[in-house]
């Protein structure tokens, strides 16, 4: 099979072969705007999530859940909802509801349940980190968006050429020329990614997001490098952004909650941004409950966007 060529803006090349790419809804616009503003209006904000109604819906199923709700009283006024999660959490919700909702359900070349799981964990275990650093509220969320987002290029791909990405996960998945009980031989995703279809998906997601929906630059370089971290690793900004993502990616997929196959998996290698971050063995024993934490939290935000 003849491999795709090799471009420096695979978004472009993707557009240009005619594929429809979701755009970034104006409520979602609007809503991160007043969430994002230091005088938030909850007044506001009702009003604007009360303009979907199935959004509505999940706000309210989430704010009434164990979770959010443990042992408390039912709450069927929006407002009320939005008082009991709070701007930071409101505005983490509506992320992780609308944007899961702008791509097809159905046909996919990947495990979607599993795929939404993985994003909706590395997103808040990266946040878990992030208090153990005292970032602030901006630096918090960039690591949100970030870990939701990390591997949007993968759906892109899904989109553009899915009968093709279907085919690398296949041969991620097994060795058709292996020997019965062989051991388990490795294969790099990224380097198939690249040869197959022109770029790997950390690019692709990274370019998509700039330049299709114009995401700030540091949410872009934590997409970017969340798998390879290269120079990026010695930059003093990458401890508060890019190292929180690459270490909540690979401790995910260390547990096995991951779209990515088997075969595909690189395991974690966490040493130097374990270190650069300030934490110590036993910080990592600490943390490893916060992973189980957002595994839990995250089967209920699937439950909701589901």
């Amino acid at each position: 099979m003849s491999t795709a060529p090799a471009t420096s803006d695979p978004v472009e090349l993707i557009l240009k072969e005619g594929v429809q790419l979701p755009s970034l809804p104006e409520v979602l616009l609007k809503l991160d705007r007043e969430l994002s503003s230091e005088e938030a209006d909850l007044k506001k904000i009702a009003k604007l999530v009360g303009m979907d109604p199935v959004l509505s819906g999940q706000i309210l199923r989430l704010a009434n859940s164990t979770w959010y709700n443990p042992g408390g009283k039912p709450i069927q006024d929006l407002s009320r909802a939005l008082v009991r999660l709070g701007v930071p959490t409101t505005r983490e919700l509506v992320h992780a509801l609308v944007i899961p909702a702008l791509f097809p359900k159905s046909g996919s070349a990947i495990d979607l349940s599993k795929f939404w799981r993985h994003s909706f964990s590395v997103a808040l275990f990266a946040q878990a980190i992030g208090k153990r650093l005292r970032l602030d509220r901006q630096q918090m969320e960039v690591l949100w968006t970030a870990g939701l987002l990390h591997d949007i290029g993968v759906l892109v791909f899904d989109l553009a050429s899915k009968e093709n990405f279907r085919r690398i996960l296949r041969l991620c998945e097994e060795d058709p020329f292996a020997e019965p009980d062989a051991e388990v031989v490795g294969v790099d995703l990224c380097n198939l990614e690249r040869e197959w279809l022109g770029s790997d998906h950390a690019h692709l997601g990274s370019v998509f997001l700039q330049k299709y929906w114009k995401l700030p630059d540091p949410i872009i370089w934590c997409v970017r490098y969340h798998l390879d971290l290269g120079w990026t690793i010695d930059e003093p900004q990458a401890v508060t952004s890019i190292l929180p993502i690459h270490v909540a990616n690979s401790l995910c997929e260390e547990r096995g909650q991951t779209w990515v196959p088997l075969r595909a998996r690189k395991g974690s290698h966490l040493g130097e941004a374990w270190k650069r971050m300030g934490f110590s063995e036993q910080d990592a024993q600490d943390m490893a409950a916060e992973v189980d934490i957002a595994l839990e939290k995250s089967d209920q935000l699937l439950a909701a966007s589901g």
